[in-house]
């Protein structure tokens, strides 16, 4: 659908539903996690943790790389979704979208096997700042999309 094209009221709230649920997950990340185990930016601390400990080139380091970059990708594809349906914010979505991408690129990076855990750290946590951002960005994008004429 073009962007200039208005979609069904319908599509407000899955949209609408998806923002919220992603701040949710960043700011209450207790609600949605296990004993032992994060969500948000305490699973980058956590995967920090384990590199440093040795477990860098883990089959569980390659698997968190591997689905979490995934995950961001698909955000980052769900926000260029919105971004073609909602012209009002469409510079904002899409911006937000590359910034996923660019988190999801380098999750992808650090599920390396034979990187060096110093360079594997580095990287996770250049991800979990660049997340830190995006977050404020999915907060301001929803604050937007609540504004459709």
């Amino acid at each position: 659908m073009p962007a200039t094209a208005r979609p069904c009221l319908g599509e407000r709230i899955p949209i609408r539903d998806s923002l919220s649920y992603a701040l949710d997950l960043h700011r209450n990340p207790g609600d949605h996690s296990f004993e032992h185990y994060a969500i948000g930016p305490a699973a980058y601390d956590n995967w920090v943790k384990a590199v440093e400990t040795g477990h860098g080139a883990s089959h569980g380091s390659w698997w968190n790389a591997t689905v979490w970059s995934e995950c961001r990708a698909m955000a980052g594809a769900w926000l260029v979704e919105i971004a073609d349906k909602h012209s009002h914010i469409s510079a904002q979505a899409r911006k937000l979208g590359s910034a996923y991408k660019e988190i999801a690129a380098r999750l992808e990076k650090a599920g390396n096997k034979e990187m060096d855990a110093g360079e594997k750290v580095r990287i996770v946590r250049e991800a979990k700042a660049l997340e830190q951002e995006a977050i404020g960005g999915v907060a301001q994008l929803l604050a937007a999309f609540d504004r459709q004429p």
